[in-house]
């Protein structure tokens, strides 16, 4: 099933910018459409749609608490 509307969250920032209830909001949209997916791939959904490319301990530890606080 579709995606509903993207959530308000401007991509290419420093991921400090986002804040905790930015980035669930942004897993939950990235989970609506019902596909499965593991703590790996959504993770990485989510780097995509905030338009990181590095990797780095902020970043890592910012996108992971996010995937944790899914499950």
């Amino acid at each position: 099933r579709p995606r509903g509307p993207r959530p308000d969250v401007t991509a290419g920032l420093p991921i400090s910018a986002y804040t905790d209830d930015q980035l669930d909001d942004l897993v939950a949209w990235i989970r609506s459409d019902g596909v499965a997916l593991t703590d790996d791939e959504l993770a990485a959904a989510l780097r995509a749609e905030l338009g990181i490319t590095r990797r780095g301990a902020r970043i890592d530890a910012a996108v992971d608490a996010a995937v944790r606080r899914a499950r």
